[in-house]
């Protein structure tokens, strides 16, 4: 993923995502179903410019990710998938061969589908 596929897609994430009550400065953790798999995307994005959080509890209840300004990190059940950020992105497509497509395409997809 370029700089500027990665930057549009950050900030179609931020735009669509549901905030619930999260503040700006605080991490949006949102879930939602993956179309062709059994598990759930869960995506944590950090679109504060300035500080890194901490997020307990994702991917799996006894665990603790950090996410960078201007960083989302995606997971596909247990399973970190991706990360895009405001300037780069990448996906672990060797991890995930149960896709038709890949996926990246597979996350925006579902993404889409559930918030657009």
């Amino acid at each position: 993923m370029d700089g500027k596929e990665a930057v549009n897609s950050f900030i179609q994430l931020y735009e669509y995502a549901p905030t619930g009550d999260a503040s700006l400065d605080e991490p949006i953790v949102t879930s939602f179903p993956a179309a062709n798999h059994e598990a759930d995307w869960t995506f944590i994005l950090n679109g504060d410019p300035t500080e890194t959080h901490t997020v307990k509890d994702i991917p799996t209840s006894d665990s603790t990710v950090t996410v960078r300004p201007t960083q989302a990190l995606i997971f596909l059940g247990d399973q970190h998938a991706g990360i895009i950020g405001a300037g780069a992105g990448e996906f672990y497509e060797d991890q995930f061969e149960t896709f038709e497509n890949s996926i990246q395409e597979a996350f925006m997809s579902d993404f889409e589908e559930a918030f657009m």
